[in-house]
């Protein structure tokens, strides 16, 4: 078995809302065992059989929108996934008080020329760095600055993903680390 997290998106936002528990209930009709989720935003953690994973983002992208009535991305990752993003983390030094870090996790790995577009949007304000499938990004907390939303980068990008705050990262991962 294997302990994974499903990061939804569109879970909890522009007027489409679940409850936890409710979400939780959908993801124990798969199969899979131990569901837990993790505040409102969509992240949804489970074990799965390795047998079972080869494209089950596909199954619980079905699933929700048979039962929720509109499509939800899903992008899942394991353990080592997880940590492997918090090592790569391309900006250690910042500072919480002054920036934002931001981890949006993508449904491919873009090509050159998706990551020069989105190198071109960058700026003192927004810095945006990939890692394969993964895009960190370091915002300044003066957020009428900021033009950073997911949904600018999925625009420029023509890839969908799913965004989570660094400490939403960061208790996911020991949340998967204690099983």
């Amino acid at each position: 078995m294997s302990r994974i997290v499903a990061f939804l998106r569109a879970i909890n936002v522009g007027g489409r809302n679940i409850k936890m528990a409710e979400l939780k209930t959908i993801f124990e009709t798969l199969p899979v065992q131990q569901v837990q989720t993790y505040i409102q935003s969509g992240n949804v953690m489970f074990d799965i059989a390795a047998s079972k994973k080869k494209n089950f983002h596909t199954k619980i992208e079905n699933l929700l929108e048979e039962q929720l009535g509109y499509p939800v991305i899903t992008i899942l990752k394991d353990l080592a996934q997880m940590q492997h993003i918090i090592e790569q983390n391309p900006f250690p030094d910042r500072n919480p008080d002054t920036h934002q870090l931001y981890v949006m996790m993508l449904a491919q790995i873009p090509n050159a020329k998706q990551r020069e577009a989105i190198a071109a949007i960058s700026s003192e304000v927004d810095t945006y760095v990939f890692l394969d499938d993964i895009l960190y990004i370091r915002c300044e907390r003066n957020k009428d600055k900021s033009l950073f939303t997911n949904m600018l980068v999925e625009k420029i990008l023509k890839i969908d993903g799913t965004t989570r705050n660094w400490n939403t990262v960061m208790k996911i991962a020991s949340l998967l680390s204690k099983g």
